[in-house]
């Protein structure tokens, strides 16, 4: 299937917006002052912080009123596609597919994640798409200072007459941290937690709706 909504997996690339700036080389001045102006400073906010930084979110949502067709569709191997959604997707072995999404352009920079995923079913009614590696392609080197981890669990069941889909969306980024002062790190933090948390309950019901849609293409015939 050709999947244009955004799902769990190209999710990723509006995270990469927070990753970019965190690789490149940092370009703020070292502010020396003088021996004269301990005294003052000492009552300055302390200096900025650096190391490494853990965004977090997580999301759920539901599509009600659905037919049966969801249930035979998410039971078989071939819904992984629309799962996955990558832009090129190498089989893996021992399972799993090795995923590349679409780019991104970050002013001067191409950055590009790179992901390992897999999709569990663990029982009649439920999935999990996980992230078992993630990293980023900056120009032509992988990074190995920004690390991706999560899953999308999905569980479908009926009830009171009609079927309903369930996203649980999560994910982690860790990154080194920009320069910043420790309240504006802290804002920076918080920010992008939110910004993930976002992303995750739109990728959610997007994620839905497509699944929904080709599961009814595919139940008519017209999908492959």
């Amino acid at each position: 299937w050709r999947v244009r909504a955004l799902d769990f997996t190209s999710m990723c690339m509006l995270h990469v917006l927070l990753i970019a700036p965190c690789l490149l080389p940092s370009t703020r001045p070292r502010i020396e002052r003088p021996i004269a102006a301990a005294a003052a400073a000492a009552t300055a906010e302390p200096p900025p912080q650096q190391g490494r930084v853990a965004l977090s979110g997580r999301s759920r949502v539901v599509e009600t009123g659905l037919n049966d067709g969801v249930d035979a569709f998410l039971r078989s191997p071939r819904s992984d596609v629309t799962l996955l959604h990558p832009a090129s997707a190498t089989p893996m072995e021992g399972g799993g597919f090795a995923c590349e999404l679409e780019p991104l352009s970050f002013f001067s920079l191409t950055v590009q994640p790179l992901l390992e995923m897999v999709v569990e079913r663990s029982d009649a009614r439920s999935l999990t798409v996980r992230i078992i590696r993630g990293r980023v392609r900056v120009g032509e080197r992988i990074s190995e200072s920004v690390r991706i981890e999560g899953e999308n669990v999905l569980r479908w069941g009926e009830e009171s007459g009609a079927w309903q889909l369930e996203s649980d969306i999560s994910l982690q980024l860790s990154l080194r941290s920009p320069e910043l002062p420790s309240l504006a790190r802290r804002v920076w933090i918080s920010s992008g937690n939110a910004i993930v948390s976002s992303a995750a309950g739109r990728s959610g019901r997007k994620l839905l709706r497509e699944v929904v849609r080709v599961a009814a293409t595919s139940a008519s015939g017209g999908g492959s």
